[in-house]
Formats: C-alpha cells, sequence, structure tokens
C-alpha cells in the first residue's frame, strides 16, 4: 500500500512531504510509548 500511495502523494503534492510526516509521527509516538513505559515502571518500582 505505501508504494502506492507514495507515487500518488508526490504527484498531488510534490515531494516527500506525506512520508516526512509519518517518520516524525512515528517517531514521536515511539518515544512517547518509550517515556510512557519507563515512568510505569517507576510507579510500579521496576
Amino acid at each position: 500500500m505505501k508504494k502506492l500511495s507514495t507515487k500518488t502523494l508526490k504527484e498531488i503534492n510534490g515531494g516527500d512531504v506525506w512520508e516526512d510526516a509519518g517518520y516524525v509521527v512515528g517517531k514521536a509516538v515511539k518515544t512517547g510509548g518509550g517515556l510512557i513505559k519507563k515512568g510505569w515502571n517507576l510507579v510500579r518500582g521496576k
């Protein structure tokens, strides 16, 4: 799906805007998840 949609989005918007946005969002989610996990472990006393 990604390969199909990426080409279409590039044609519409001209560039890797959507890919970059997806990467940033993914990274933020990953970081946020890690922080939540760390905090939860601290609360539980691990």
